[in-house]
């Protein structure tokens, strides 16, 4: 089977020492080993995906209240998905996949977008959003757990 695995995570490949991206290598290498093909696309293949890291750790975390920065963080992520998540889906089509697997990212639909964009299955690679939101922090809860469900 032909596998499109995403990494919507923004900057990051599946060559990073991230828990949930270290989980990703060896699910992955685990689908090569027993024989599918598992095509890797990820947020850092895209133009300028590091300038918005940037913009917001160096500026807008810094300079603008705490509760505002979240929001924006959220909504930056949220917009982030839809335009990753249409990518996704070209990529996956010229790449005749014939499933996506993607590993999750707080606020991101990207996954669902391109799975309903290309009709393929989506498995989704949850590895600890409400640790996460415990963690950060969360801008828009509701939004939150619209996009996980």
């Amino acid at each position: 089977m032909k596998i499109v695995w995403s990494l919507p995570v923004r900057g990051e490949t599946l060559s990073s020492s991230r828990g949930d991206l270290v989980r990703a290598q060896q699910l992955s290498a685990a689908l090569e080993s027993a024989g599918h093909e598992v095509v890797t696309l990820s947020d850092a293949q895209r133009p300028g995906s590091s300038v918005t890291i940037g913009a917001y750790r160096k500026g807008i975390r810094l300079i603008l209240p705490r509760r505002l920065a979240l929001i924006l963080r959220d909504l930056g992520r949220w917009l982030h998905g839809l335009r990753y998540g249409a990518w996704l889906a070209r990529a996956a089509k010229r790449s005749d996949a014939q499933l996506i697997v993607e590993t999750q990212v707080a606020f991101s639909p990207s996954g669902a977008v391109a799975a309903k964009r290309t009709g393929l299955p989506l498995v989704l690679d949850v590895c600890s959003p409400s640790a996460e939101e415990e963690l950060f922090g969360v801008g828009l809860p509701r939004l939150a757990r619209a996009v996980q469900r």
